[in-house]
């Protein structure tokens, strides 16, 4: 087994520089082989759009509402690491034995047909799934359609109290992570980001049984990227009009 590690910068998720998919200062990847006996569960990732559009300077106005960022095969967190995953496999569904292949334009085209994909991603979405197929996909298990149709299929276990949590968008002054949480199941995990001195809510994390059938998989120390700090209150943001 390969390992590769890194110490670097926090990358802001969606765009597509260089700096913006630098690793996590605590994030670990092992180089293993496609396939669901490889890794513990899956991490499906959603994006508080506004608050990524805050730290970078999106072409449209986002809507108020989570994106899918992306889905992540993940390892047991250790005593030594909280953030464990495989990165870039080899022998995945259509690529060669031992590289992880790049998505194709008409794999991306394949995909962004799938019913009511296009509507749970970022606008112009081909840097995003490019580099989420290669990095995580290929380890997933199955072909690059298979992948993003299950954007959408395990969205549906991405749930959360919707209503109570509109009520907290664009609240002046933010509310607390515990209040937050009461909002979400319990194997979520979360991630903040600081602007002006002030901490969002980037990023919420939904941990899932590698079967993909969307049952709850609990690692209470998983962290991905900057935790979001109790002792302080956190802003929702709302879209700007």
């Amino acid at each position: 087994m390969k390992l590769k590690t890194m110490l670097g910068a926090f990358g802001m998720g969606l765009s597509f520089s260089a700096t913006a998919f630098a690793l996590d200062v605590n994030e670990e990847t092992p180089i293993l082989e496609s396939g669901a006996d490889h890794y513990d569960y899956l991490v499906y990732a959603m994006t508080w759009q506004p608050t990524y559009c805050l730290l970078n300077a999106c072409k449209t106005t986002p809507r108020s509402e989570f994106y899918t960022h992306g889905i992540w095969p993940y390892l047991k967190t250790t005593p030594s690491s909280q953030n464990r995953h495989p990165d870039s496999c080899t022998q995945s569904i259509g690529c060669t034995q031992d590289t992880a292949c790049a998505l194709t334009e008409a794999n991306i085209a394949d995909a962004k047909a799938i019913p009511g994909f296009t509507q749970i991603v970022t606008d112009n979405p081909e840097g995003l799934m490019k580099h989420e197929w290669q990095k995580h996909g290929t380890c997933y298990g199955g072909s690059s359609l298979d992948y993003f149709k299950d954007f959408i299929n395990l969205r549906t276990f991405a749930t959360f109290d919707e209503h109570a949590f509109g009520a907290l968008i664009g609240v002046e002054g933010g509310t607390t992570l515990s209040d937050i949480q009461t909002l979400f199941p319990p194997n979520t995990s979360y991630r903040c980001a600081t602007y002006k001195n002030e901490q969002y809510l980037f990023e919420v994390f939904y941990l899932l049984n590698k079967d993909r059938t969307g049952a709850p998989y609990i690692d209470q120390s998983l962290q991905i990227g900057t935790a979001c700090d109790p002792a302080r209150k956190i802003v929702i943001p709302t879209a700007p009009s």
